[in-house]
């Protein structure tokens, strides 16, 4: 985090290019944008790091959905795929 806070101090001096303080810093000039973007949204925790984790899934099954699914499947233990039965496929 504080070298994220170092490399922004560096650029406002002016004694560096964007090209310099990322071969220096190891990073892409894509991340140093993203960097300076947060910076300068204002947000208190912009130099944090952030979960790459997809915040959603378009195609998931609704939770209601799923519960009735679940529902059934416990009040009708018998109906199973035949792999689960023990039935050979020919």
């Amino acid at each position: 985090m504080e070298e994220r806070i170092a490399l922004l101090r560096e650029y406002e001096t002016g004694a560096f290019s964007v090209t310099e303080l990322c071969a220096r810093h190891g990073i892409s000039r894509e991340t140093f944008y993203v960097w300076k973007r947060r910076r300068e949204s204002g947000q208190s925790h912009w130099f944090e790091e952030r979960s790459h984790a997809v915040q959603n899934c378009p195609h998931a099954t609704e939770d209601r959905l799923a519960a009735r699914i679940i529902a059934t499947r416990r009040r009708f233990p018998q109906f199973r795929p035949e792999e689960d039965q023990g039935i050979a496929r020919a």
